[in-house]
């Protein structure tokens, strides 16, 4: 877009005259008195990558203001945009603290007739653009020059914090949603927990905790476990193991029609997906009886050593897809809950199993064999009470998916509104747009 077509009242400027663009500097780390007990902020590209949301609020090292002064670093207000500009390029956070930074940024002051945070949306939807500056042999660096004649589009004052107030909406209901995700995992982990060491009871409701109860517990294998249940091996739930074949394929996912060999991938910690596949070419490798199908619980037999043995429940497959080499999928007999197996190979008791009775030479993959699968072991409670167990346990999880769905929603609603509010594709109406002072002071 030339400078013609922009939006009206919209103007093209180098980024060094919308903000004061700052770099940083490192205390050496040779003198103790400038790091031992430091009270400034001091923050590294790792703290920006690290960081959850948008907001900086603290470092993991803080500096002395002796080695403050004895080093290249500036004295950041509250409300800069901490942008790297070294190896990780283009990452960006708004401090929420005065603080300093290493040599490994740009940090933008906004001007005040800047808004700090329309600043900081447009970096980030020009972050490609700003890491295509970057050169050097051994990792990328953007000069402060190329910063400082970096172009953004910028409306008028009031407009930019419309934009902003907008998109920090947004991002406030993402932060919100991400919450409230981590809230219902943890109390799944703890569900988990209780579950398979108490069980539930005739009524449907947790037995009692053992030192209230000691009556109803027995020490096992798996330690301390109701009376009723018993431990066994999965050969005992399982009555056959499928296993994939491993097919020559294009890594390209199959087109309707076509038939599709799962990836590895398939078998994700948020569950199936279809999609991770490769398009089988060659019709000699089709066979039905590696067909993936609706509700198979498959596992994984060979993957990072974090990812290896996880399980799933596959649910509304693409029609024609077939198991890989690295997919196994477990048939469970009548005297076991499907489900409740699928949960109970994600219990602690069980990953440790797996992480144990993995092989490979690389630390980089693991594997696990039929035989280490059907030798796992796990406690065996009656067939009604391990549908109970399951249940309560498919409910979190449903909780769970449904805030994920509604974060994918949101997460798609501000990639477009970022493109229409940043480049003034909407334009937001003037009795929206606010006259108040910027949020920060150069």
């Amino acid at each position: 877009m030339s400078d013609s077509q922009l939006p009206s009242g919209w103007s093209r400027k180098p980024l060094g005259d919308v903000a004061r663009i700052e770099g940083g500097g490192t205390p050496s780390r040779a003198i103790d008195c400038y790091w031992v007990d430091g009270t400034i902020p001091w923050a590294t590209p790792t703290d920006i990558t690290a960081c959850s949301n948008r907001n900086l609020f603290s470092t993991k090292e803080k500096i002395t203001a002796r080695g403050f002064a004895a080093s290249a670093a500036k004295l950041l207000p509250k409300y800069t945009v901490l942008m790297t500009s070294r190896a990780t390029v283009g990452e960006s956070k708004v401090a929420q603290v005065e603080c300093c930074t290493n040599q490994g940024f740009k940090n933008l002051i906004a001007n005040r007739d800047t808004d700090p945070w329309f600043l900081y949306y447009q970096m980030q939807r020009l972050k490609e653009d700003y890491r295509n500056f970057g050169i050097g042999s051994t990792f990328l660096e953007v000069s402060k020059k190329d910063t400082d004649r970096f172009l953004i589009d910028i409306p008028s004052y009031a407009e930019q914090q419309s934009i902003a107030d907008i998109l920090t909406t947004i991002d406030n209901l993402i932060d919100h949603t991400e919450s409230l995700i981590a809230k219902y995992q943890s109390i799944k982990q703890g569900m988990m927990h209780d579950l398979f060491t108490r069980g539930v009871d005739a009524n449907g409701r947790l037995r009692p905790p053992r030192d209230e109860a000691p009556e109803l517990y027995k020490e096992s294998a798996l330690g301390w476990i109701p009376r009723e249940w018993e431990v066994v091996q999965l050969s005992t739930a399982i009555s056959s193991i499928d296993a994939g074949k491993s097919f020559e394929s294009p890594d390209i996912p199959a087109a309707p029609g076509e038939w599709g060999v799962l990836k590895v991938s398939a078998v994700h910690p948020d569950g199936f997906r279809s999609i991770e596949n490769k398009v089988i070419t060659k019709e000699i490798y089709i066979n039905a009886k590696y067909q993936v199908l609706n509700g198979d619980l498959l596992i994984t037999r060979a993957n990072t050593p974090d990812l290896v043995g996880l399980s799933c429940i596959v649910e509304n497959p693409r029609e024609r897809l077939l198991l890989c080499d690295k997919t196994l999928r477990l048939k469970v007999n009548n005297s076991f809950n499907k489900k409740y197996i699928f949960y109970a190979l994600q219990t602690d008791t069980m990953r440790i199993q797996i992480q144990i009775s993995g092989t490979g030479s690389s630390g980089s993959m693991k594997n696990i064999t039929q035989s280490d699968i059907y030798s796992l072991i796990l406690s065996a409670p009656e067939l009604k009470e391990q549908q109970h167990i399951q249940e309560a346990l498919h409910h979190i999880d449903a909780l769970i998916h449904s805030e994920k769905t509604h974060l994918h929603k949101i997460n798609c609603l501000k990639l477009g509104l970022m493109h229409d509010l940043l480049t003034g594709t909407v334009r937001i109406p003037p009795h929206l747009t606010p006259a108040q002072e910027p949020p920060h002071a150069v």
